[in-house]
């Protein structure tokens, strides 16, 4: 059972700040980030639905009958089904760049401790192609070495290094 301190944002249990943590590198808080009426871009299912980039720095979605221009978009580590510059569902095909943080979230390698954002394709997962050439394969290689693991550098919310998701992951 998680004590007080636990609870009260000081040190949360390990599942806890994973989950939190993960929402925010996976999308899942578009809701609270952006002001958006759905926590990602899972929603963007369907005919008429999802995500353009005119530019590196904005995101124009569409959920088939509203849309929303964000300004100064940065992705964080993208999805399953989303690659941080994904228009759809499953797109590995956007050779477009968008302004990301994947390679240094949490890490803080940017100007005053912030986590360095630069411009992201799908280049990145390229030499993964041949590997894994079915499903997401190649961009699934990728995204999961961008997770927090052993000896990694990213930091959680009290500024100590994060702990490994691996075990999350597999037990």
């Amino acid at each position: 059972m998680a004590t007080n301190a636990e609870l009260d944002g000081r040190s949360p249990p390990a599942a806890l700040s994973f989950t939190k943590c993960f929402h925010e590198f996976g999308g899942f808080d578009l809701d609270r980030r952006y002001g958006l009426p759905w926590d990602s871009f899972y929603a963007l299912w369907g005919e008429g639905k999802g995500v353009e980039y005119p530019d590196p720095r904005t995101a124009v979605l569409t959920d088939g009958e509203r849309t929303w221009r964000l300004t100064n978009y940065v992705a964080f580590g993208g999805n399953v089904h989303f690659p941080p510059n994904g228009r759809r569902h499953y797109d590995l095909e956007n050779r477009d760049p968008v302004m990301a943080t994947i390679e240094d979230w949490r890490i803080g390698s940017g100007p005053g401790g912030k986590d360095e954002v630069k411009a992201w394709s799908n280049a990145a997962f390229a030499p993964y192609r041949e590997q894994a050439p079915d499903c997401m394969g190649p961009w699934l290689i990728y995204w999961r070495q961008s997770f927090p693991g052993v000896d990694n550098r990213q930091k959680d919310d009290a500024g100590k290094r994060m702990k490994n998701w691996w075990p999350f992951l597999f037990y």
